[in-house]
């Protein structure tokens, strides 16, 4: 008996060793079984209890701070309104990238963390990361960052059982069409921009996705964005935007239930200083990866994808 118990314990303390180290969290949380468990969950809860986590506000040295109705339904930002900026905390990832944590709350959640890359074009560069030949092979984007020799990458648009759903455009060869989505993030002569225009000409372009929903252009938040269907559904999201200053944020909600909304997160990239945006896919595919240096961040998914957008170092 003695010896069972024994063994028993051995394996309590090892089991929890090896669980506090993320080794089999990471391994759970992304098995087949851990998703249809997720899956199910979310689906009698999440209507139920994360729509009623009430007001989004920053979290700040334990004062929460909600967002104004002002602030959500305001529809024209200009430069020199970014009025989240002053309460994130900046890290340097290299020479022209910057890792952001925005810590945020909602009325009756738990705080977590909004992070976000802010890159300058002009010293590193931006291109699609792909698996294959024909954006169909998927995989989690910490490995594509790794296998590519990327400094960070981010989940790029929707995708299906058979690939990327939209343009994928890589190295000035198109991998798969566009569709009727007007949402571009295009890079042209190394210059990453975000279009939000139908009838693009794809030849001026060597890089480029396409996503949606487009959330504002021009400093101009989109109606359907506080008006349309679904703005009130919470998720993990992730999003590209470029600010009034030029400079290119990645941002990805660093949290595994609940998020933003739609509109919630129009207001974060307007007050990150947000000029033109681009919803990626969220939900289970929202991921960011970085690592440089002494500086490693994962945001994880629970999917696999098959495109995302990689952060390269200058040539």
């Amino acid at each position: 008996m003695k010896k069972i118990l024994f063994g028993a314990l051995i394996v309590l303390v090892v089991g929890g060793m090896l669980w506090q180290s993320g080794v089999v969290q990471e391994a759970v949380m992304r098995s087949d079984w851990a998703k249809e468990k997720i899956e199910k969950f979310a689906g009698r809860t999440l209507d139920s209890h994360l729509q009623n986590l009430g007001r989004l506000g920053y979290y700040e040295a334990g004062t929460w701070t909600p967002f104004t109705t002002r602030q959500l339904t305001k529809r024209t930002w200009r430069s020199g309104q970014a009025f989240l900026v002053p309460h994130v905390a900046f890290r340097t990832v290299t020479d022209g990238v910057r890792l952001g944590r925005l810590p945020v709350k909602h009325e009756n959640g738990t705080p977590y963390d909004i992070l976000f890359l802010e890159i300058d074009p002009a010293r590193v560069q931006m291109r699609v990361l792909v698996n294959d030949a024909d954006a169909r092979k998927t995989a989690y984007v910490k490995e594509m960052v790794v296998a590519q020799e990327a400094l960070a990458g981010i989940n790029a648009g929707f995708f299906d059982a058979d690939g990327a759903l939209g343009l994928v455009l890589k190295a000035g060869r198109k991998l798969r069409p566009a569709n009727a989505s007007p949402g571009y993030f295009v890079v042209q002569n190394g210059q990453p921009d975000i279009r939000i225009q139908r009838n693009l000409r794809l030849s001026d372009f060597e890089e480029g996705i396409q996503c949606s929903p487009a959330l504002m252009r021009d400093g101009q938040v989109y109606r359907y964005v506080s008006e349309g269907k679904n703005t009130s559904e919470v998720a993990r999201r992730s999003a590209v935007a470029v600010t009034h200053e030029d400079r290119i944020l990645l941002m990805a909600t660093d949290v595994r239930l609940a998020g933003l909304t739609i509109q919630q997160l129009a207001t974060v990239l307007a007050g990150l200083g947000a000029r033109h945006a681009l919803a990626l896919d969220g939900g289970a595919s929202t991921q960011l990866y970085v690592a440089h240096g002494d500086v490693e961040t994962d945001v994880a998914g629970w999917d696999p994808v098959p495109v995302a957008l990689g952060v390269f170092p200058a040539p």
